[in-house]
């Protein structure tokens, strides 16, 4: 029995800090060949704004990567910097997501006193992987 696999044909635009790849293979249906992997970062220590006394929250702009539903995205992301963002949780909880956008919300050790000059001192960002469709 002979296996025979699926040719992949990966296009990457690149913009910016984003990567947005359309994934099609041979014989897919007309849906599968309209999810896009659009990945990226926000800019370090730029962006985080206080919320409440022990956090903070990130507003994501997603517009480069082209999705056109919201309610069909599928977000990964992760909280990197030069220090103490392993006090933070919270990153992996997304909020508000829209087809150009969307939030996170994280909660702070109480050694963070202030999450914005913390961001901003340790180069705090934020890394995403979206899984969207795109037409």
């Amino acid at each position: 029995m002979m296996i025979m696999m699926r040719r992949m044909l990966i296009v990457a635009m690149v913009t910016l800090a984003t990567v947005a790849y359309h994934i099609k293979s041979v014989g897919e249906t007309h849906h599968q060949a309209c999810l896009q992997l659009c990945v990226g970062e926000t800019e370090p220590g730029i962006g985080f704004v206080p919320y409440g006394r022990d956090g903070s929250y990130l507003q994501v702009n997603t517009t480069r990567c082209g999705f056109l539903d919201s309610s069909k995205v599928n977000i990964q992301t992760s909280l990197h910097g030069e220090g103490w963002h392993w006090k933070s949780s919270g990153v992996a909880s997304i909020y508000s997501p829209t087809a150009s956008s969307f939030r996170v919300y994280l909660l702070n050790h109480k050694e963070i006193t202030n999450t914005t000059e913390f961001a901003e001192k340790y180069s705090w960002y934020v890394q995403y992987q979206i899984v969207g469709r795109v037409c």
